[in-house]
């Protein structure tokens, strides 16, 4: 684990789209009210948005000591629906805001390891013809989510009116996807994902270098930035090579940006350097967040 610590100033939670402050616990999610499915759901989304709206780092515990009790409100169920909306909000205000990614990625972590092993969803089986559920149900839910959106991409132009509509929603994209690679590195830091599974990740993004796609490669360049150092083990030294040799190639390509070439050299460099450089790099892009001193168990 990546042990970096930095300084927190008061910050302003991040926001997902809801006005309602009240989270207690709905009679209907308590015991059967005769509420139809659809206004449950109203009321779990309408009061879990209110809570991680309200999530800092300075509240961090008691928030989300409130949002496990909500996923494990699940325990009642049999389709997981609570557990899997929960993740899916997490997930949306990860990429949306990938300022507080590693807020929510920590906030996955504990969702993991303190889910009631009676949450199932009896929809999805595992190899042993078991339901899945627990923790490994957490996990699913989330790793399934990265690894479609990653292999679906985000794509698109970029008009040149930076007025338009268009060009707004081109940049919208463009933040998702490149919010997605900063959750999955913090993922990655936190054992969440696995070694095996990042470089499947950066296996496909090198798949798509000739010709090269301008959005495949930020990406890659992104991830190593954030989770080179993590990566490059000993025991992968020769896996490390292999990319860098592509990463040296696509630096000096003119076809692709500038600004995507210097970030190339960038990775280049903080390898060269022993990545001494990148402890410096978490510690000034990571100053909204204290937990990179903290244990994560």
């Amino acid at each position: 684990m990546t042990d970096n610590s930095c300084e927190s100033e008061p910050v302003i939670a991040p926001s997902l789209t809801d006005k309602s402050q009240d989270t207690s616990l709905p009679p209907c999610l308590d015991k059967d009210s005769g509420k139809d499915d659809d206004m449950q759901e109203q009321v779990f989304d309408r009061r879990m948005r209110a809570l991680l709206n309200r999530l800092t780092p300075g509240n961090f515990d008691e928030v989300s000591d409130e949002l496990v009790a909500w996923g494990n409100k699940s325990a009642k169920e049999t389709d997981g629906r609570i557990l899997r909306h929960l993740i899916a909000l997490v997930y949306q205000q990860a990429i949306d805001e990938p300022v507080w990614s590693n807020m929510q990625a920590r906030l996955c972590h504990k969702l993991i390891y303190n889910i009631d092993i009676q949450v199932e969803d009896h929809s999805l089986l595992t190899e042993d013809g078991n339901y899945f559920c627990g923790e490994q149900l957490v996990r699913k839910y989330l790793l399934t989510k990265c690894q479609e959106d990653f292999e679906r991409g985000w794509k698109a132009e970029v008009p040149p009116d930076m007025k338009s509509d268009e060009y707004y929603e081109a940049m919208k994209v463009k933040r998702r996807a490149l919010g997605l690679v900063q959750l999955i590195s913090e993922l990655f830091f936190l054992d969440i994902i696995k070694p095996p599974m990042l470089h499947e990740y950066v296996k496909h993004l090198l798949s798509n270098i000739e010709p090269p796609e301008n959005e495949d490669i930020e990406s890659l360049a992104k991830l190593i930035l954030i989770a080179g150092k993590k990566m490059d083990t000993p025991e992968c030294k020769d896996t490390m090579d292999t990319y860098f040799a592509h990463i040296q190639a696509m630096s000096v390509n003119k076809n692709i940006p500038s600004r995507i070439r210097f970030m190339l050299k960038d990775c280049i460099n903080k390898r060269k350097d022993g990545w001494v450089v990148l402890e410096d790099m978490l510690t000034t892009t990571h100053v909204i967040c204290p937990f990179w001193s903290q244990s994560w168990n």
